[in-house]
This record gives structure tokens, C-alpha cells and sequence, in this order.
């Protein structure tokens, strides 16, 4: 039987999890105006399992909720806080940081291109417990394994703003358009330029923890 940590945990939705396991988020589907619902597995990482692996910034941690803090629900989202809270296994308010938070309520909307219901998701900030040291050391060292084993490493920059959907669509054109005589400098110049220099400004690409997450994909 494979060994586990038993020590005291902060918050009840974290069990002992095994070496060699992680756990994988699934985040049920639901309408822009209601709470946010997902759920746990267990699997192990030797049996190959179906997931995908998150890449993301997790955001400035101001005024930031503690497991042991009643946090405010997700229909108080529109404040100025930093923080918002989902269900996780049936226990509401769960504190998540607001980028995450964006990319959950998008993730689960019916009509998202960012996801289906069947998809199980590895997303560090929920499926480590953060606050168990012993066992945030053991899963950080296998996050180049978790990032190898995952089906699909997907990278989230964030909610469309500022013409990034202009500049997500240009960057997707054919190499043979970058390869025009001047194309890059005339695109610089132009609002869509712009757009690409914003989306490419993003906080994302400002952590280092990214080199290991998209080298691993």
C-alpha cells in the first residue's frame, strides 16, 4: 500500500493523498450568474490518466481568504477584493484568487472553447493542498512529471480585453504571412500590433515557472 501523510489537515476537502497520486479537478457546467461546482479524483500518475494541466499566474494575493476565514460567495464577486470562492466537493467557500477564479467560471460556461464537461483538470493552486508543507514539497517535485503525463498543457492568460482577441487571431495566421517582406513591422504599427504587445505584456509571461510547465507539455 502506498504511503501517506496523516498529519492534521487545514480544510476538510483534502484526504491523505498517496505517493504517486494527484488530484484532478472536474468542473461541472453551469450559467454565467451561478456559483461555481467542481470535484475531486484521486488517480495515479503510473496508469496514465486523462487530464489536463493548467498554466497560469496565480495573481496578486491581497487581501487573500484563508481556509479558516469565512470568505464572501462567488455572488459578491464583483468587489474590489482579490479573492473569490467556489464549491469544492460540496464546501462552499473555498478561496481562490481572482485569475483562477476567471478561468473556472469561463472553463464551465456551456459554449466554452476552453473546455468540455469531460475534461479533468490539474491545477496546482487547488489540487496541492497549499497549506500542508510535507505534502507541497512532495507534489512541487513532481510537477515535471504531472506536466509529461498531462494530455494537454493549457495556457491561460486571462479574460479577453484589449483587442487580445484581435491579436490571438493574428498570431494564428500561416507562417508564410510572417514571412512577407516587412509584414512584422507594417502588423507593429497597426492597432493589431498593439494588441499582440498587450497580449505578449501579460502577467503570465513574467513567471518562471513557465519554462518548466510549456518545456514539459
Amino acid at each position: 500500500m502506498a504511503e501517506q501523510n496523516t498529519t492534521q489537515r487545514d480544510f476538510p476537502v483534502y484526504t491523505d493523498l498517496p505517493v504517486g497520486y494527484i488530484r484532478i479537478l472536474k468542473i461541472l457546467p453551469g450559467d454565467a450568474d451561478s456559483d461555481i461546482y467542481c470535484h475531486f479524483s484521486l488517480v495515479s500518475l503510473r496508469k496514465q490518466p486523462d487530464y489536463i494541466a493548467l498554466s497560469y499566474a496565480w495573481g496578486s494575493p491581497e487581501k487573500e481568504a484563508t481556509p479558516n476565514t469565512k470568505a464572501t460567495t462567488t455572488r459578491k464577486r464583483k468587489g474590489k477584493g482579490k479573492t473569490r470562492t467556489i464549491y469544492l466537493d460540496g464546501n462552499p467557500s473555498f478561496p481562490i484568487r481572482k485569475n483562477l477564479w476567471r478561468f473556472l467560471h469561463q472553463a464551465r460556461e456551456p459554449a466554452s472553447t476552453v473546455t468540455d464537461s469531460q475534461n479533468a483538470f490539474w491545477i496546482d493552486a487547488l489540487c496541492i493542498d497549499q497549506s500542508h508543507p510535507e505534502e507541497r514539497k512532495q507534489q512541487v517535485g513532481s510537477m515535471p512529471e504531472i506536466y509529461e503525463t498531462a494530455r494537454i498543457v493549457l495556457i491561460w492568460l486571462g479574460p479577453s480585453y484589449h483587442n487580445s482577441g484581435i491579436a490571438m487571431w493574428e498570431l494564428t495566421r500561416p507562417i508564410s504571412h510572417w514571412q512577407a517582406k516587412k509584414k512584422i513591422i507594417s502588423v507593429w504599427t497597426k492597432p493589431v500590433g498593439a494588441a499582440i504587445r498587450g497580449l505578449c505584456g501579460r502577467p503570465y509571461w513574467r513567471r518562471l515557472w513557465i519554462f518548466q510547465e510549456i518545456m514539459r507539455a
